[in-house]
Formats: C-alpha cells, structure tokens, sequence
C-alpha cells in the first residue's frame, strides 16, 4: 500500500474513533446529526480499508470485516425501539480501538515489540 493511502487509512480510523467519542460524550436526545457524521465516518473507513483490500493489502480484510460490523451497529442504533443504546456504542468503540491497537502493535517491527 502507497504512503498516501496508508495516510488516508490512518486518518478515517481516526475519523471513527473521533466521531464515536462525541456521540458518547455528548449523548444528546436527537442524535441525528451525530449519527450521520458517526455514520460517514465509518463509511469512509470502509471504502477506505475496500480500495486497500483491491491495492493488494491483504491484512485489510480483517480490519473490513470488523468495519462492516461497526457500520451495521451505527446504522441499528440510529433508529432504536426503546431510548439510544449508549451501552452497544461504548462496546463498538472500545472494539474498534481494540482492533486498531492490534494493527499498529502488528505494524511494528519484531525488534520494537
């Protein structure tokens, strides 16, 4: 994967986790504006880690399957029966920060772990 995309990757994790973080703090009544940004935001990591997956990165696909869950949580909380599920976005988060720091401690060289 080209240094460009790598930066681009790097910036939609960031994104996701970002946007997680203020729906959580904020939790606000009507989360529709929230929702969408958390939902465009997790949509543009998939799309991202999908043109990694094509580019020939082959540990993106973990990472995408993780993502694609992420999204079916964010888009299954946005309309809810009963009150928002802030519970299921604290356990989405911490997932995916899990699953980040899993990538990047994979990243490092063998001599650095």
């Amino acid at each position: 994967m080209s240094a460009p995309a790598r930066a681009e990757l790097s910036e939609c994790r960031g994104n996701a986790i970002a946007a997680l973080d203020t729906v959580l703090r904020e939790q606000p009544q009507s989360a529709q504006a929230e929702a969408l940004a958390l939902t465009r935001a997790v949509v543009e990591l998939r799309d991202a880690l999908i043109e990694a997956l094509r580019g020939g990165d082959a540990g993106a696909k973990r990472e995408l399957d993780h993502a694609n869950a992420l999204l079916s949580l964010v888009v299954s909380i946005q309309y809810p029966m009963q009150g928002r599920q802030w519970e299921k976005l604290r356990q989405a988060r911490d997932a995916l920060s899990q699953l980040l720091s899993g990538l990047e401690e994979s990243a490092q060289p063998e001599s650095q772990r």
